[in-house]
């Protein structure tokens, strides 16, 4: 590139991966992580979600860019999005026209909050899909298969900050424990 400049697929993975490795806030790295998504391809929003407990619905955990009227149009359940189902086997999921594609659950609200294609890539841990990263788009988009790789990569640092996240709190727990268990013993 000329005049040194860095191409943005570096500098969203740069500072993500920065994030993921500075912080312990997991709600501030999953924030950095959308917001450097939507930045690096040149969209108008990301999300990340993650499956709720039962694992029927995907929870809101980041996002940039979206409306609260959008972000409240009702919940994401895995059964009713083909999209997330496809993604959540491991597979990036390109929807070029939510308002005709039936694998989008809200076709309408995408349309209205300006919403036309859609990047869905796993959030994977352990081989297992654990929630999915979104990028929208305004324009009519088909993501080639670099974008694919650079979201990917992004929700790869995403289950690296989800695990790291879940390591610290049960060492905290742990040390809470042990803590406990030393003033009780004296």
């Amino acid at each position: 590139m000329e005049n040194g400049a860095r191409h943005p697929y570096f500098i969203a993975l740069f500072e993500t991966g920065k994030a993921v490795h500075s912080s312990l806030d997991l709600d501030e790295v999953l924030q950095e992580l959308v917001r450097n998504s939507a930045a690096a391809l040149g969209a108008r929003a990301a999300a990340l979600r993650l499956l709720d407990l039962p694992g029927r619905a995907l929870e809101l955990r980041a996002q940039h860019g979206l409306s609260r009227d959008y972000l409240e149009k009702g919940p994401v359940l895995v059964e009713e999005s083909d999209l997330d189902r496809q993604a959540l086997r491991g597979e990036p999921v390109v929807i070029t026209d939510v308002r005709q594609d039936y694998r989008f659950q809200y076709p309408e609200e995408a349309a209205e909050e300006g919403i036309l294609s859609v990047l869905c890539v796993p959030v994977m841990l352990n081989d297992q899909g654990i929630g999915v990263l979104r990028v929208y788009s305004s324009d009519a988009r088909c993501f080639d298969q670099g974008e694919k790789e650079l979201l990917t990569a992004m929700a790869t640092l995403g289950a690296i900050a989800i695990r790291n996240a879940e390591r610290f709190g049960q060492v905290r727990s742990d040390l809470a424990s042990l803590e406990n268990y030393v003033t009780n013993a004296w």
